[in-house]
């Protein structure tokens, strides 16, 4: 590569630098404020010197800083991670030094930030992300470590460690496999877990600026978006709403639909661009923060499409309709039987749009046994719909009876067939008794 960017001495101490302060230690490499004759600048090195893929990490990293014209970004001064396929090279690269702590350092010496700094800091990050996505990057580690406050101004963040970049250079070469994990502990994405196909996606991106605005706020880390146990997202947490309120000067609707919308665990729920989340914050800064009746509506109508509201109608008509079927099944027998036991459908329980389950069966008219009552169990996974069926206290193994595809159901003649099945053994089975 022809530049004076890239350097063939063999480490940066034959390049001349020298470390002038304190080491920072990250994942992939140390870090020191460094000098050479009399320039002041900011000297990685990286840690695991024999493992080609780190090596081949720093490269790419390397590539981006030299890439990249934007104040929010570092400009890379020197390194010699071209030879990043030679191993008798210690990989290093210099950047340009940026003052200021990270935004975990601000965040923990001085608490959340005020509403507005904490958009401002945000403009500015979508501001880097935007850019760098004009040009087919992806960061894919946004995170309060990388994100540096020059001269401790929220206003003027810049973003660095660019080590987990991708670019289109990277198509064909020194990819990342899709068997391993990618992004931080900071927040979770599903599309970056291992064996995710879907690991170059610049939206990424935007959910992890999404997840800064939230922790700026509240001073907590999203971790996960959603709960594996209730199902909650980072802003519908213990506690977490009341500091989101006492934040915003009168937008916390608006702030926790955005919150519902940014943390969706499916990819096309969420923020599609930066430009899209920079114009939802540009209407909050601007505008009055005391809404108006038909505004208030407004923005619940926000808050209940960003939490799925159209998806999750959609999911409870179709569970209707499984049980619909189940019910003239069952009626049908009870024809066949001359009318002489009374049909139930009892105690519909939502443990949420997803899942559903009731008892559908047969009382005896005038006296509550025999009887025949079982635990039919509607769960919808990913776009399949699962019919198991329990005993009427639901207790014991459940049976799967049913699978089908949500948007092209097949409740026909052999699904029937099972219900009766079912039906005609369990009523056997209580007056065989």
């Amino acid at each position: 590569m022809v530049s004076s960017v890239w350097n063939d001495k063999l480490d940066a101490k034959k390049a001349g630098w020298i470390a002038d302060g304190d080491k920072k230690s990250g994942g992939q490499g140390d870090a020191w404020p460094a000098v050479r004759s009399g320039t002041r600048a900011f000297l990685k090195v990286l840690k695991s010197q024999k493992d080609s893929e780190r090596r081949a990490r720093m490269y790419r990293e390397a590539v981006a800083l030299y890439t990249y014209k934007h104040p929010g970004i570092p400009s890379l001064i020197e390194s010699n991670c071209h030879h990043y396929d030679q191993m008798d090279y210690k990989l290093y690269l210099v950047t340009e030094i940026v003052q200021g702590p990270t935004l975990r350092e601000y965040i923990e010496k001085n608490g959340p930030m005020s509403f507005q700094d904490a958009l401002d800091m945000t403009d500015r990050l979508l501001d880097i992300v935007e850019y760098y996505h004009s040009r087919d990057g992806i960061h894919r580690d946004i995170k309060p470590d990388n994100i540096i406050l020059r001269c401790s101004i929220p206003a003027d963040a810049v973003l660095v460690d660019f080590g987990l970049a991708w670019q289109p250079e990277d198509e064909n070469t020194h990819a990342t496999n899709d068997g391993q994990e990618l992004g931080n502990r900071f927040l979770r994405l599903n599309e970056l877990a291992p064996d995710s196909p879907n690991k170059r996606d610049p939206r990424s991106d935007i959910t992890f600026v999404v997840g800064i605005l939230f922790y700026v706020l509240t001073g907590k880390s999203p971790n996960v978006l959603e709960e594996s146990e209730t199902g909650r997202r980072p802003h519908q947490r213990d506690g977490v709403s009341e500091n989101i309120r006492a934040a915003t000067n009168g937008w916390a609707l608006s702030m926790l639909a955005l919150f519902d919308r940014g943390f969706s665990p499916l990819l096309n729920s969420r923020f599609q661009t930066a430009q899209e989340l920079r114009l939802e914050l540009k209407r909050m800064s601007e505008n009055k923060p005391i809404l108006a009746d038909d505004e208030v509506l407004s923005e619940i109508k926000k808050r209940l499409e960003a939490q799925g509201a159209e998806i999750n109608r959609a999911y409870i008509s179709k569970i209707k309709e499984a049980v619909s079927k189940i019910i003239i099944v069952r009626d049908d027998i009870e024809k066949e039987i001359g009318g002489h036991l009374s049909g139930v459908a009892s105690g519909y329980y939502k443990s949420e749009p997803r899942h559903s389950w009731l008892n559908i069966g047969f009382d005896t008219p005038g006296t509550s046994n025999p009887r025949f009552r079982p635990t039919f169990d509607f769960q919808i996974i990913a776009d399949e719909l699962i019919i198991t069926v329990f005993s009427e206290d639901r207790k014991g193994v459940a049976q799967v009876i049913w699978r089908t595809d949500v948007t092209n159901s097949d409740f026909g003649n052999v699904f029937r067939s099972k219900i009766r099945d079912i039906f005609v053994a369990g009523l056997n089975t209580v007056f065989g008794q």
